[in-house]
């Protein structure tokens, strides 16, 4: 399950450095990705794709379309019929 807040003008701010993520990756359908992009709060489990490194239920992990482009971190939540709830739009 995939949460969205629609405040996402405090999740961090783009200083022009590279930095290494440390939270699994997790790829969503083309759904997904233009149903949080219109501001939806979270993805169905049948709309992610695959989770790639290990996570803890209810942990972050980043979110990714399936062309490998970031849109946000968010919770993960395996006990939900809605797999991720994303938190923010901005790498945190």
């Amino acid at each position: 399950m995939l949460y969205s807040t629609n405040s996402f003008a405090e999740c961090g701010r783009e200083v022009g450095l590279l930095i290494m993520r440390m939270y699994p990756k997790a790829k969503v359908s083309e759904k997904a990705e233009r149903a949080l992009k219109g501001g939806h709060p979270w993805v169905y489990a049948e709309e992610v794709l695959s989770v790639d490194g290990d996570y803890t239920n209810g942990g972050l992990v980043d979110v990714y379309t399936k062309k490998d482009r970031f849109i946000g971190t968010g919770f993960i939540n395996e006990n939900s019929h809605s797999h991720l709830f994303t938190q923010c739009k901005r790498q945190v």
